[in-house]
Parts: structure tokens; C-alpha cells; sequence
């Protein structure tokens, strides 16, 4: 579904709404009316008209996250601010992290939230490489399969220690 919906995307084929999943950046704050939005499709958090009820919401969320879970909110470290550069040089995220592999420990810190994560080319590669997969017969073996963008680095600690022992 994703590559399907990426492909559509970057020809320019999703509704506003649909296209709305893959905008780079994600509003701060969303406000949905369920009764009248159940899919939530129309944030409503810039309403003056609800105002109070954001404000509302906030202040609940701030004291559950205070006096119930005491939590001292998301890093800078964890979001990896400062990290990486605010835009990418390369036309996809999956370029520009195989261009810097060296420079950045993506283990620690992540991959940068660039867009698009794949070039139209590749996203219809995946699209084609699921479709018989996904439409397969109910009692048709077809093997599901395997898209691999980069080849994983070890993880941690242990992955160290098990790389040194061998040495």
C-alpha cells in the first residue's frame, strides 16, 4: 500500500487529504472533531473557534505527563537536533544517508526526516515487486519480498563485543 500510495503521490495522483500523509513536515499541534471528522482529515488546532478546547486538551496532557508518567518530555539528543543539515543534497533520503554513510552514526541518531525517501523509479520497482505478493490466490505460494535499501551495520554493545571476539 505504501509504495502504491508513494507512486500516486509523486505523480501528483492523491487528494489533497491523501497527500497531506506525506508532506515533509507534520503540523505541531493537531485538533480533530471526531463526530463531524472521524477520519481526521481536517485539523482544526488554527481555529480560533477552538481555542478553548485545545488549551484544555494541552493542559490535561501536561499534568498525565507530569504527575502520571513524570516525564521530562523528548531530547534534543533524541530528536537528533543539530544533527543533520536542514535539507538534503540528494535527491532522496536513502542518497544523501549513502552519501554520508561515513560521517553520521545512524545507529544513534536515526536517518534525517528528508523526503521523498525513494525516487519514483524505485517506489514503482517496490510497487511491482509486492503487486504478486499482495494479489496472490488464496492457496498460491508466492514468496514475499525483500527490498533492501542498505545493508544493516551492527547494533550496540553486544554487536562490538561479538565483532572484537572474533578478532
Amino acid at each position: 500500500m505504501l509504495a502504491v500510495m508513494n507512486v500516486m503521490n509523486m505523480k501528483g495522483e492523491l487528494t489533497p487529504e491523501q497527500a497531506a500523509f506525506f508532506a515533509p513536515k507534520k503540523p505541531s499541534l493537531e485538533l480533530f472533531d471526531l463526530n463531524a471528522d472521524p477520519h481526521e482529515v481536517k485539523n482544526i488546532a488554527d481555529d480560533p473557534n477552538h481555542a478553548e478546547i485545545q488549551a484544555e486538551l494541552l493542559a490535561k496532557l501536561e499534568t498525565w505527563r507530569k504527575d502520571v508518567i513524570q516525564d521530562t518530555g523528548v531530547t534534543d539528543e533524541f530528536r537528533a537536533a543539530g544533527v543533520f543539515p536542514e535539507s538534503s543534497s540528494e535527491p532522496t533520503v536513502n542518497g544523501w544517508v549513502k552519501q554520508n554513510e561515513k560521517a553520521y552514526d545512524f545507529n544513534k541518531s536515526g536517518w534525517p526526516a528528508y523526503y521523498p525517501t525513494r525516487t519514483l523509479a524505485e517506489w514503482e520497482k517496490a510497487e511491482a515487486a509486492w503487486k504478486p505478493y499482495v494479489f496472490r490466490g488464496p492457496k498460491e505460494k508466492v514468496d514475499r519480498p525483500i527490498l533492501v535499501m542498505q545493508k544493516k551495520k551492527a547494533k550496540g554493545d553486544k554487536a562490538k563485543k561479538k565483532k572484537a571476539s572474533k578478532n
